[in-house]
């Protein structure tokens, strides 16, 4: 159900969902420069189902993506698997084909979370494996708890030689997909020149196949018995090819990605298997370790040994607490004495893994430091003879013969492995990151977003801090011209049919900003960017130059033609003046060019010859002034 409730696809369709519901409740509230496109609950409906499409689409084209990048990466894998270069027996190379084939056809159609979505293959996280020929890699996944789908019969092995036995084993569960990596690989001591070549040919083929995020972290194994038995420079060299082996990681993939170190075959230690015997299942999934602050780990120059040393120091601390009360519920004799001294052999094995740690991740001026996230101490499975150091010093030092100790009957029980895994390292695939190159252009790309929105908002704030007060200048101009004209309107002389007085008054509402005269001007760029006035304040200009028309122009005309009529004049002049006076009146036989050419023939002789050719102009007014009716 938490699954459920957390899945993209769930949390996406409520976001969807919550926008929907607020566009049909609120859109009609929306408005710009007063039109308000969601009033209506058509357009409401219309802009909620194109939110719907559009996430729909978006997740549609995610999922076609996702998809064709599995099918790339399987096709990819397969093709390696089937090179003729590799260095394989050809019943391997059978063997290895059959398999691949089945692995590809159960991948194509496995689901990889428990929430009913299909997660790609492409979009679990990886981890890499690191370490020597036995340092018990394949041993902590086999043990882990993992799930692999790919196993038959119950058996985990059968997923392994998917990518090649020789070079790598490709790990398939729910949860994650791990690359064990052959031991020769790290330590390059067989023919280093043929195992150097192999290996940056597999780091090549990793890039090609995930090239965003070729890894979201690395699993360093270090073999306690090697590292109780060998000698100095054999645990210096094992350090050295590690460090070596993460630098070019990190310099061949392009990313910081997180590293943990396990220390395994921790069972090996005398005591361990007596001391954590009263262990149940659930308790045997803890983690056994330390993992450093991140904050702390990301920087260059930490010093993992410092931060190691610090926290082995606090887990010496746990085991002596816990001594006592071992000892308390422990009845055999020899298994107390194993018990008792177990603290000491952790004591003694803390400076040698310490020690290891400055060497392989250490600070360089010439190599990225490796992100060191934490140190673990696990078990796989309890097999091999524990090694006593404390007896084995004191035999060296006096002389004795040192007995090996038995070794105990194998459990086949894994120590501290299964929440390593499931809650520290799959919870911090993320830390990865992206390719660097990929990175730095990222960040490039977002500075330059940013610069082109901050520029672009400069540019907005420049033009509306000069739109504004040329725009408040518009409007205080308009209004003080348009009371003027209502003064002057009502001063002219009522009753009279002369129309000189009133042509002046129909030239300055003709020429009002943005009005009759000016309709269709281009608007200058000093008054945009979303500011202009100029459309509302001619709607008010044209307003009044209609009603200036209608109330001053119209009805002079009409007492003009009363005049004309009550002299009782004959001919055509008369005809001509009463069929112009029933037109003002008779929507239905007004024709606008007979008033328009009576008006400027009757008016025009009368008129100054220096004003004549402006008061036509004046009096030629538009076709629908003359549609307005008198009544």
């Amino acid at each position: 159900m938490i699954k459920l409730l957390t899945h993209r696809w769930f949390l996406g369709g409520m976001g969807v969902l919550a926008l929907m519901l607020l566009v049909w409740m609120a859109g009609d509230l929306v408005g710009f420069a007063g039109r308000y496109p969601l009033e209506t609950r058509a357009a409401r409906a219309l802009a909620a189902l194109l939110l719907a499409l559009a996430w729909l689409g978006y997740e549609g084209v995610r999922a076609l993506r996702q998809w064709h990048a599995n099918r790339k990466l399987l096709g990819q894998l397969g093709h390696v698997t089937q090179d003729p270069g590799a260095q394989c027996w050809r019943d391997e190379m059978a063997q290895l084909k059959e398999r691949f084939e089945h692995a590809t056809s159960v991948l194509s159609r496995m689901r990889f979370d428990g929430a009913g979505g299909k997660q790609y293959l492409y979009q679990v996280p990886w981890y890499m494996f690191i370490g020597a020929p036995g340092s018990g890699k394949t041993t902590a996944l086999t043990r882990s708890g993992l799930r692999f789908p790919l196993a038959e019969d119950g058996d985990a092995a059968a997923v392994k030689g998917v990518g090649g036995t020789r070079n790598c084993d490709w790990w398939f569960t729910d949860e994650a997909v791990f690359l064990d990596t052959a031991g020769r690989y790290t330590t390059q001591d067989s023919d280093r020149k043929a195992d150097a070549a192999a290996w940056q040919g597999f780091l090549d083929l990793l890039v090609k196949f995930r090239p965003k995020s070729p890894l979201n972290g690395a699993i360093v194994t270090l073999n306690l018995a090697n590292l109780l038995t060998q000698p100095q420079a054999k645990r210096a060299e094992y350090a050295d090819a590690v460090r070596s082996r993460l630098a070019e990681l990190y310099d061949k993939l392009g990313t910081r990605f997180p590293v943990y170190l396990l220390v395994t075959k921790a069972d090996l230690l005398a005591g361990f298997t007596e001391y954590f015997a009263d262990l149940g299942q659930e308790e045997r999934t803890q983690v056994w370790g330390m993992t450093f602050p991140y904050h702390e780990a990301q920087v260059q120059g930490f010093d993992a040994q410092a931060a190691f040393q610090a926290g082995f120091a606090d887990l010496e601390r746990r085991v002596n607490a816990g001594l006592t009360e071992r000892l308390r519920a422990e009845r055999d004799p020899q298994r107390r004495a194993a018990i008792f001294g177990f603290p000491q052999q952790v004591s003694l094995a803390g400076p040698l893994v310490a020690h290891f740690i400055g060497q392989a991740f250490m600070a360089s001026r010439f190599a990225q430091q490796p992100l060191l996230r934490g140190v673990y101490l696990t078990s796989g499975t309890q097999e091999g003879t524990p090694l006593d150091r404390v007896l084995g010093t004191l035999a060296r030092t006096l002389e004795l013969e040192h007995k090996l100790l038995a070794a105990p009957a194998a459990t086949g029980k894994s120590y501290f492995l299964m929440r390593l895994l499931r809650e520290v390292v799959f919870q911090e695939a993320g830390l990865a990151g992206l390719n660097a190159a990929r990175e730095r252009r990222n960040r490039w790309l977002l500075r330059a977003g940013v610069c082109a929105v901050c520029v672009g908002a400069l540019a907005l704030l420049a033009g509306w801090g000069a739109s504004y007060p040329r725009n408040q200048e518009l409007v205080r101009e308009d209004g003080a011209r348009l009371r003027a004209l209502q003064t002057q309107a009502a001063a002219l002389p009522a009753g009279t049919a002369d129309l000189a007085p009133s042509l002046a008054l129909l030239d300055q509402a003709r020429a009002l900003p943005w009005g009759y005269a000016e309709s269709g001007r281009e608007v200058p760029l000093a008054l945009r960017f979303g500011l202009f006035q100029g459309d509302k304040l001619g709607e008010q200009s044209v307003t009044l130059y209609r009603r200036l028309l209608r109330d001053v122009l119209l009805a002079r005309i009409a007492l003009r033609l009363e005049e004309q009529l009550r002299q009782g004049a004959k001919g055509e002049s008369q005809y001509e003046a009463l069929k112009t006076y029933l037109m003002l009146y008779d929507d239905k036989r007004l024709d606008p060019g007979t008033v328009e050419a009576w008006t400027v023939a009757d008016w025009a002789p009368h008129l100054p010859p220096g004003e004549r050719d402006d008061s036509a102009r004046t009096l030629a007014v538009p076709t629908w002034c003359w549609v307005m009716p008198m009544h």
